[in-house]
């Protein structure tokens, strides 16, 4: 199990921004497995939403419970997954942005502190 986990993490980390979560629901509609599989995929992605949620409120791993809920849940629902492509590209460009405003905060404190 934990080798079809790291081989399913490098092809989504493979994949193209902004179709990564596309990619991955579309082999997985190739594969089409069993029912239960999904079932079992859809019903802990749901799960995992209000357990990360609880985690936000008190000290634990919030944001990555909610994540892989959301991830399972876009392996099975293609909405699912255009929505957390959009929210990739999204939160890239957020980064991005206070990335380059932290580096600017840095400079300029070391020009002040010089």
């Amino acid at each position: 199990m934990l080798t079809r986990l790291k081989r399913y993490w490098s092809s989504l980390k493979d994949g193209r921004p902004g179709s990564r979560f596309q990619e991955q629901y579309e082999k997985e509609r190739r594969k089409q497995k069993g029912t239960f599989g999904r079932v079992l995929r859809i019903v802990a992605g749901v799960l995992l939403g209000p357990i990360g949620l609880f985690f936000l409120a008190v000290p634990g791993p919030g944001l990555l419970f909610i994540g892989l809920g959301a991830v399972l849940i876009a392996r099975e629902f293609r909405f699912a997954a255009i929505v957390l492509d959009w929210l990739e590209v999204r939160a890239r460009k957020v980064f991005q942005w206070g990335k380059q405003r932290w580096q600017r905060l840095v400079r300029a404190r070391r020009a002040v502190t010089r």
